[in-house]
């Protein structure tokens, strides 16, 4: 279980969890801004009062950002299944890639409402997703050396 994967594995739990938390994605003009998290977006005027939170179809990528790290938990614990391990990495990857899609669409939704989008930029909580994906890119890759490395061993044998 201390192998580097574990390790990578559970930055992409502590980088999931992290992303649900703080914000994705903010963009104003002279009359709107929007701040976007995992689980809404908030919607503000010129004077930065909260005008509305909406919270459909934004906490589609809070589910997919939970169920990419229920696989990450679980192949972190299935630690003696290298084959499991690989499964999972490839499913969490598949979430990932369709919670960063999602967020990405609906950022850029978002940034077409606006009539300048010079003050919009992608926050920490999209940054954290990307570490994610590629701590679980790096994990299986490293799991699949492992598998490697068992297999020659016991072709030696």
């Amino acid at each position: 279980m201390q192998r580097i994967q574990s390790f990578l594995l559970l930055v992409v739990i502590v980088a999931l969890l992290l992303a649900n938390l703080v914000p994705v994605w903010s963009g104003a003009d002279d009359t709107f801004g929007y701040v976007i998290f995992s689980t809404f977006c908030r919607e503000t005027d010129s004077m930065g009062l909260c005008r509305r939170c909406i919270h459909f179809p934004y906490v589609l990528v809070s589910l997919l950002n939970l169920v990419a790290a229920g696989t990450a938990v679980c192949g972190l614990l299935a630690y003696r299944n290298k084959n499991l391990q690989i499964q999972l990495g490839v499913w969490g990857t598949l979430v990932m890639l369709g919670m960063l899609g999602l967020s990405l669409y609906l950022s850029l939704q978002k940034a077409a409402t606006l009539v300048t989008d010079v003050h919009s930029k992608w926050l920490s909580g999209f940054w954290l997703m990307i570490v994610a994906l590629i701590s679980n890119l790096l994990a299986s890759r490293f799991i699949r050396k492992d598998i490697q490395k068992i297999r020659s061993a016991s072709r030696i044998r």
